[in-house]
């Protein structure tokens, strides 16, 4: 096909009007961008004057506003408002903010997009992050839809050293803590510890105890709490674990229905983990209630391996079972940020914990940053090599553990997997699944750590 030349001052008009079409539209993004940028830097300065109600004016002021963030997705402008009220209550609070952006693109003429990055100076900290704006131009003036923000956590610099995780951490491949659980009643809170103690004459290196749920346990929660102090001042290692009753249940509750067979719909779930919801809400007032006595401890230096959601691909407790990004991952992460943000708490050290029933374990990490210990509960073939192997590359370089067993691991099967940091039989199952004698031959294996054999906190 002949292509024919066209006349000269034709494409030179042609080039003309393309370059002007070109300018125009640069023109108007830039002047999009300035007048959004003004916006966005207006809400630095409200901030930093303590004025939330002039930083919302940002955003769009309807029950479509989306704003997603540490404890999950919030709907509606009021209900941002008052999350944003409820979390800085005051200037020492909020601190002095600070924007950084990093890029902005025009989706369309009335959807810009801009990403950036956000830090709080404060007296004792600097929190900070990176957010995702998705701004459009509603009734002729730029306003934020949808509000992504992350919150980054502290980087290991940066993070408050934890003495028993180093310790774990400097015995792993080389040695295993002897470890206890003590459940119901927490009325007596160091039974199976005594049990022990007269079966070997020594206690272990680890005491673990439970918030639980029903009415009498919860009653007695400061006895055990009391407990995992006089055990820390001992040199002990402690671990908490919380069998937490199904949100949309009141406190106290049953174990069977309860605990086990009362799982949420898929509806009640989304709500679960959609931040300002009724269940949403109520599990943050069960975390209210937690955080007392994880607060107390803090206060007076104790340490603990915090594990809210054990065995978390068990499908039979109202948490487990549910894989994927937004399943029994996601509440650990909803979980552990708000205890970390929200309440503050910095003595916690968080174990991610499975049981030996699936191989599906990247389906429930909620995500290396969010755990410090690794946790395999043993009930059936957890002992054969073929889960240690799973595991390995799992975990890669963390601490793993032992989580919960009935029977004890033999002295040949510590020989043969050094990693695991410690054992942990679940309170009278380390009586009926032990003879005296196990019991003693893995007390007295050379690897094994009791609490006689601890180096004391500091």
């Amino acid at each position: 096909m002949k292509i024919q030349k066209l006349p000269g001052n034709i494409l030179m008009q042609m080039i003309c009007l393309i370059s002007f079409s070109t300018l125009s539209q640069a023109q108007e993004n830039n002047k999009d961008f300035e007048e959004i940028k003004k916006i966005f830097f207006q809400q630095e300065v409200d901030w930093n004057k303590g004025d939330i109600d002039a930083f919302m004016k940002a955003y769009w002021n309807s029950e479509e506003l989306q704003f997603g963030g540490a404890n999950g997705i919030t709907r509606g402008w009021q209900q941002t408002l008052e999350n944003y009220k409820r979390g800085y209550p005051d200037k020492e609070t909020m601190g002095k903010l600070s924007f950084q952006i990093k890029d902005m693109t025009q989706q369309s003429k009335e959807v810009v997009s801009l990403t950036g990055s956000w830090e709080l100076e404060r007296k004792h900290d600097r929190p900070g992050g990176h957010f995702l704006l998705i701004w459009r131009k509603i009734d002729g003036e730029w306003k934020i839809v949808v509000d992504h923000t992350s919150q980054k956590l502290p980087s290991k610099a940066n993070a408050q050293s934890k003495q028993s995780l180093d310790f774990i951490k400097s015995i792993s491949g080389k040695k295993t803590l002897a470890g206890q659980h003590n459940k119901e009643p927490n009325a007596d809170p160091d039974k199976w510890i005594r049990f022990i103690k007269e079966t070997t004459g020594q206690y272990p290196a680890l005491w673990s105890g439970d918030f639980l749920f029903q009415q009498d346990n919860i009653d007695n929660r400061w006895e055990m709490i009391h407990e995992a102090k006089n055990q820390w001042d001992h040199g002990a290692v402690i671990n908490l674990m919380w069998h937490g009753c199904p949100p949309d249940l009141g406190e106290p509750c049953g174990w069977d229905p309860g605990l086990l067979n009362a799982q949420l719909d898929d509806e009640q779930w989304a709500e679960l983990i959609s931040d300002g919801t009724p269940l949403n809400k109520l599990w943050k007032e069960r975390m209210d209630d937690v955080a007392v006595y994880l607060q107390y401890l803090e206060d007076n230096g104790v340490e603990v391996l915090f594990r809210p959601f054990h065995e978390m691909n068990q499908g039979l407790f109202w948490w487990g079972g549910k894989p994927g990004p937004q399943g029994t991952a996601e509440l650990f992460r909803i979980t552990h940020d708000y205890f970390t943000w929200i309440k503050g708490l910095s003595n916690l050290i968080w174990v991610w914990d499975m049981q030996d029933m699936s191989r599906d374990f990247e389906e429930y990490n909620p995500g290396n940053e969010y755990w410090d210990i690794f946790g395999f509960d043993i009930y059936d073939q957890g002992y054969d090599i073929s889960w240690y192997n799973y595991i390995l590359p799992i975990v890669g370089d963390k601490p793993m553990a032992i989580g919960e067993c009935s029977r004890l691991p033999s002295p040949e099967i510590l020989d043969a997997q050094p990693r695991w940091v410690f054992f942990m039989p679940w309170a009278e199952l380390v009586k009926q699944g032990n003879t005296k004698e196990q019991i003693i031959e893995i007390y007295e294996h050379p690897a094994v750590i009791t609490r006689e054999e601890m180096p004391g906190w500091k």
